[in-house]
């Protein structure tokens, strides 16, 4: 899925079944905080890793990050080598070798 903001990923989650999502904190209409925690509400994004893509430094709070169910965050600029290894990390620890086989 791919929604240019908070409230059209919300309207759209219920028709998804992601294994990782990623969030950019500065969303217009909903910031990627409040989009992760209403994300975090609907049973099937209950565990699965979202991971917050963060303009600056300063604009990372550990205690919001918890708070909102982010997974694990990401400072720009973001090298493609990065990101890759970020997804490829999270989605290995939140599968099994079973559920690992199976993704595309």
């Amino acid at each position: 899925m791919d929604a240019v903001d908070g409230e059209q990923a919300l309207n759209e989650a219920p028709n998804f079944a992601p294994h990782l999502v990623i969030l950019d904190l500065q969303m217009p209409k909903l910031d990627g905080y409040s989009t992760a925690m209403a994300l975090r509400k609907i049973p099937a994004f209950a565990s699965i890793p979202i991971l917050a893509l963060a303009a600056a430094l300063p604009e990372v709070s550990p205690e919001q990050m918890t708070k909102a169910g982010f997974t694990q965050c990401l400072v720009k600029p973001i090298s493609p080598t990065r990101l890759r290894e970020c997804v490829t990390e999270l989605l290995y620890w939140s599968h099994t070798p079973q559920q690992l086989s199976k993704l595309p």
